[in-house]
């Protein structure tokens, strides 16, 4: 389930925000089937997992001195779904921390150029008492960071006519 909302409160400032709810309490298992390997066929991961969530807000700012340029800014959370004696190798879900920075500029009605970087911090967590075959313990936590570049070049629309 999603909701999210956007304001318009001046031409040159919009706020925003979602809500994100996921239904993964209905995921019991993960099944592998495994080949090759002599008296292992398969992998069976049990998942007892809760609902989970994400949430986040942004804003955008439009300045009026320099005409096609746009500033956004936006944090997020995302809840990790999974108890940390589940959490295994073919599925590492942390929950994390999300910052993201941007910046835009419209050329001219054909080209828009973006330069964006996100930041996340991945909540410690960990645990001596994994419930996976073979066992998953670990100790973990992270950052990540990503830059990008992005050029959109828009076609012309062609008069199409009979």
């Amino acid at each position: 389930m999603q909701a999210g909302i956007n304001w318009q409160v001046t031409p040159w400032l919009e706020l925003a925000g979602e809500l994100r709810y996921y239904l993964y309490y209905q995921q019991k298992e993960v099944r592998i089937e495994v080949e090759g390997i002599p008296l292992l066929t398969e992998l069976v991961t049990p998942k007892d997992n809760h609902n989970s969530y994400h949430t986040g807000a942004g804003l955008r700012l439009s300045p009026a001195l320099l005409r096609g340029l746009e500033l956004m800014a936006g944090y997020h959370f995302d809840y990790s779904p999974s108890p940390d004696s589940k959490v295994s190798v073919e599925q590492p879900s942390f929950s994390h921390h999300g910052l993201r920075l941007g910046a835009r500029y419209r050329a001219h009605d054909l080209m828009r150029l973006s330069l964006t970087y996100v930041h996340y911090w991945y909540v410690p967590r960990g645990t001596d008492k994994s419930a996976t075959t073979p066992p998953s313990n670990y100790r973990g936590e992270g950052v990540n960071h990503i830059i990008s570049l992005a050029l959109e070049l828009t076609l012309p629309r062609l008069k199409l006519g009979y």
